[in-house]
């Protein structure tokens, strides 16, 4: 999906004729321009998922550690002994 938007910013691009080298040089960085916004937008969405992925991780780790830790005996447990 992104890449056809890159080609729509790539043809609008060269649709226009520029007259002098400067203004070519700034169209031919309209690829790059938008592959830039597209990797800025999946890395905002990384660190997103891993920080949905860390506190996971914590949540688990406390329901591990809630399950293996040994059961305190109360009064009434040692009385019946």
């Amino acid at each position: 999906m992104w890449i056809s938007a890159v080609w729509r910013l790539a043809s609008l691009a060269a649709m226009r004729s520029p007259k002098d080298s400067m203004e070519r040089r700034l169209s031919g960085h309209v690829i790059g321009d938008a592959i830039f916004a597209v990797l800025c937008g999946c890395g905002h969405n990384i660190r997103k998922i891993l920080a949905h992925l860390r506190a996971l991780l914590v949540l688990v780790m406390a329901a591990l550690v809630t399950a293996l830790r040994p059961q305190k005996q109360g009064c009434n447990q040692l009385a019946a002994a």
